[in-house]
């Protein structure tokens, strides 16, 4: 509920006091982190928190394949957002493009915020062209 309405600060001070019991928490919690920290523009923060992100889903095996597959790319395309906004010169309006298919022809989650992210990186990637 903090997330969506922008109070970003409530978030990560909610998620801190999450108990982390099940998988399903645990990840979601790690999901609404690298989100947060992508809103609040601490892009390195988010970067370094995926690559522990991407650590944890190798080494776990909780979920099944097909699980790890969509939450595999879930982390590829938080990270394209992230390297993107990070460095918006080095990209395209077709890299955005590629990213929109991307998702539009995979079954991950959060596609609606991805949509919108990249909406905004957009205009982001114009300004710097």
């Amino acid at each position: 509920m903090e997330f969506s309405s922008g109070n970003y600060e409530k978030t990560l001070w909610f998620l801190s006091r999450v108990e982390t019991t099940t998988m399903l928490i645990k990840n979601s919690s790690k999901i609404l982190y690298l989100k947060t920290f992508y809103e609040m523009n601490s892009l390195e923060t988010g970067m370094s928190m995926l690559d522990s992100y991407i650590h944890y889903l190798n080494e776990t095996k909780e979920f099944t394949p097909n699980r790890k597959k969509i939450l595999k790319l879930n982390y590829d395309i938080l990270r394209k957002l992230y390297k993107i906004k990070y460095t918006p010169e080095k990209y395209s309006d077709s890299d955005l493009d590629h990213l929109i298919s991307e998702i539009k022809n995979s079954d991950v989650y959060y596609s609606d915020w991805y949509n919108e992210k990249i909406s905004e990186l957009k205009n982001i990637v114009k300004k710097n062209k």
